[in-house]
């Protein structure tokens, strides 16, 4: 078997058929099997996902185990070399997965490998992965807007892709959305840490992943559309507050108290500096969307603040 795609489905009607009918035309030749676990959805997932049967195996979950509980849960039944992690929402491109397989097999010192993710409407999306939010120079970077400026020099790169690419970048991180990763690799480091209910797990892994000597790869051949959280739009006035949560709980467990004070320095201060910017673009433009984008920033702060 060569690779094993894993994808944990809560509430993603919607996108969900979308996605299977896109694995094929993604893997070329490879061997592959499709394992979905549905966490407790509550809309029509499972009756769409029993129309791919038995081309999908199927584990429903009876409570909603979170994303890296989720994955774990349903890897252990994977048998293929690699395994591809990937959300619900995503749409794979013609033999995107083949492109990565075809890399790993080129590179053996690539433990995982992203792809580039692309908005509905072709545009780049930054959340593809990036350096680790880890770095506190390249959290710098992205908080004070030097990673948006001036993101294409290797020095000023932030915690998020900047700008389009051509050629393959060793980075310190990629998205839980969809990666491919070592399977035994998976298995070796402890898969997800299921402290993460919900993000940052994928930064995390990868963490883990280069501690061990392994390189991080995003490759601007293989492409997927994102439709951005589609389980997560469900809860998104939480989203913002519980990813800069859980990145501080990473700096408590990989990096330490020094770390974490400078971590929340530039947090904090980069959500002021947004939260000002927004407010005079509201002042001098008049226009509603900086009053809502204002005021959602503020209320995202102080959440992250808790």
């Amino acid at each position: 078997m060569d690779i094993s795609i894993v994808i944990v489905n809560w509430n993603a009607e919607q996108y969900l058929e979308r996605c299977l009918k896109s694995i094929a035309d993604a893997v070329g030749d490879l061997v592959y099997e499709v394992i979905v676990l549905d966490n407790d959805s509550s809309d029509n997932s499972l009756k769409i996902l029993k129309k791919f049967v038995p081309d999908v195996k199927i584990i429903e979950s009876k409570e909603n185990l979170g994303f890296g509980r989720g994955v774990n849960y349903a890897s252990d039944r994977a048998s293929g070399e690699f395994l591809v992690i990937m959300n619900p929402d995503i749409k794979i491109m013609k033999e995107a997965f083949k492109e990565i397989h075809s890399f790993f097999k080129s590179h053996p010192e690539a433990g995982i490998v992203g792809p580039k993710i692309i908005n509905p409407d072709g545009s780049l999306q930054a959340l593809g992965g990036g350096e680790s939010p880890l770095s506190l120079w390249a959290a710098f970077n992205h908080y004070f807007f030097l990673a948006k400026k001036m993101g294409h020099i290797p020095f000023f790169r932030g915690i998020y892709v900047s700008g389009e690419t051509q050629i393959p970048l060793e980075v310190g991180w990629v998205t839980g959305a969809c990666f491919m990763i070592r399977n035994s690799l998976f298995k070796e480091i402890g898969m997800f840490d299921e402290d993460f209910f919900m993000y940052s797990e994928d930064v995390d892994l990868c963490y883990r992943v280069k501690k061990k000597g392994w390189k991080i790869f995003y490759i601007p051949d293989a492409e997927v559309v994102h439709y951005l959280g589609v389980s997560t739009f469900q809860v998104w006035d939480k989203i913002i507050a519980q990813q800069g949560n859980n990145t501080v709980r990473l700096f408590r467990k990989h990096r330490g108290k020094a770390a974490l004070f400078i971590f929340r320095t530039f947090l904090s201060f980069g959500f002021v500096l947004r939260i000002f910017i927004t407010y005079f673009k509201y002042i001098f433009s008049g226009k509603s969307i900086f009053l809502e984008k204002y005021k959602y920033l503020k209320k995202c702060f102080k959440m992250v603040l808790k």
